[in-house]
């Protein structure tokens, strides 16, 4: 099974950079797109009691 990580702290900064935005000018601007870097944590499968890498 592989799995998606990413910077939950820099998540967690630009939600509160768009909150602040938000409380500053309370007109909505329509969606925002925030495009952060993930990375792909690739673990071993075990299929019939056999490691696949």
């Amino acid at each position: 099974m592989s799995a998606l990580s990413w910077d939950r702290a820099e998540m967690g900064r630009h939600a509160a950079e768009m909150l602040l935005d938000r409380i500053r000018d309370p007109q909505p601007r329509g969606p925002r797109c925030v495009r952060l870097p993930v990375s792909l944590v690739v673990r071993s499968q075990q299929r019939n009691g056999i490691a696949l890498i």
